[in-house]
């Protein structure tokens, strides 16, 4: 079950306040763990998931950009802290603050991925919103292999302008609202 299969219903849940979402993939992506919060709050069994692609949930609101900054600072080595807007089993959606860190191996070679995310603050919405619509703006104006490239790339202009980067906004907005 891919998420370009499933309609998005415009209706969005919250993901309960205390609890983390958590899942875990393979070096390409594909879900070997995810816990019961996952879940129950994406609407998914576990037999639905299980080395599924985590672009599974991935709703279609969210900006190419985003997922490439994402990669960038994985492939850096570096932790990822990001908003991002999920896709439920039934096309409801969900906000979350994510952090996606590396999983490595005795020999620090990389084998995955760890994500844990948790509520995020609803007053932060309707700004991340605003920048991620402008994202979108830029990539259907964008021929499809430089969409993600160009998004990002206003993106971080948009950042340089508040002299910050991704990251630093994002640690803002979530601590000035939490």
């Amino acid at each position: 079950m891919a998420s370009s299969k499933i309609m998005p219903t415009g209706r969005e849940i919250n993901v309960p306040a205390g609890q983390f979402i958590v899942s875990k993939t393979d070096a390409n992506s594909r879900i070997r763990y995810a816990n019961r919060v996952f879940m129950a709050v994406s609407g998914f069994s576990e037999a639905q998931i299980q080395g599924q692609s985590h672009n599974l949930i991935r709703h279609p609101d969210m900006p190419k950009g985003v997922f490439q900054k994402m990669w960038d600072q994985l492939k850096l080595g570096r932790e990822f802290l990001g908003f991002v807007k999920n896709l439920c089993a039934n096309g409801d959606y969900y906000w979350v603050y994510a952090h996606v860190v590396i999983e490595r191996d005795a020999a620090g070679q990389s084998v995955g991925y760890s994500s844990f995310q948790r509520r995020m603050p609803a007053n932060i919405v309707r700004e991340v919103e605003a920048v991620y619509a402008e994202m979108r703006q830029i990539e259907a104006q964008a021929g499809s292999q430089d969409a993600g490239a160009r998004s990002l790339a206003w993106l971080e202009q948009f950042l340089q302008n508040k002299e910050m980067g991704y990251g630093q906004w994002v640690h803002m907005l979530y601590r000035r609202e939490s």
